[in-house]
């Protein structure tokens, strides 16, 4: 997969692209607007890590909605230190893959890339169609052998709705109602 890294903070850029890198990931940095609409075209990535204030100017935000228009299909991760209900809602209208908040670790970060590598690899795979981005993030998390608790602390939502996107999956990938099948099908597809 290819990521390109839009990120103002030289430092956390070369973070991110080092980690993108240590992943097998074709990765890019970039630190404005101009610059990353100049990559996305010679580029082509298939996924954008993208910081939502990238100082005066256009934001992050801006530059998403460009590049969709480009790359329908471009999947993004948005990194933040903060950010109001206003602009939660522009960003959760684009329906981003994920949100890494700074400060962060690498952890989150290897989760986020990983995560995004599932779903390109999912939206090739018939059995999973039906299954929305939130979904396939779990089955992936599954598939890692995280608990409910474990999917929630990473995902910041809560244990019981793990729980219910759980039950939802199994239905959706038709699986037996019997303990751990949905466990045991994670890890014979995703493994």
């Amino acid at each position: 997969m290819r990521a390109l890294i839009l990120e103002d903070d030289r430092v956390i850029a070369r973070d991110i692209y080092e980690i993108a890198c240590s992943l097998e990931f074709e990765a890019r940095f970039v630190h404005n607007f101009e610059q990353a609409l100049t990559t996305l075209s010679e580029f082509e990535p298939d996924l954008i890590l993208c910081d939502i204030n990238l100082g005066a100017g256009q934001t992050g935000i801006h530059f998403i909605e460009a590049a969709r228009t480009r790359i329908p299909k471009l999947e993004v991760i948005f990194i933040t230190a903060h950010f109001d209900r206003k602009t939660l809602e522009k960003v959760t209208a684009l329906k981003p893959l994920h949100f890494i908040v700074k400060p962060y670790n690498k952890d989150q970060v290897i989760t986020s890339l990983n995560l995004a590598r599932v779903k390109t690899e999912f939206e090739q795979d018939d059995q999973v169609e039906g299954l929305t981005a939130k979904e396939l993030q779990i089955v992936k998390l599954i598939a890692d052998k995280h608990t409910s608790r474990e999917i929630s602390e990473i995902l910041f939502i809560s244990e019981k709705t793990v729980r219910n996107h759980r039950y939802n999956i199994t239905k959706k990938l038709h699986l037996p109602d019997r303990q751990n099948s949905l466990l045991s099908w994670a890890v014979e597809h995703l493994k």
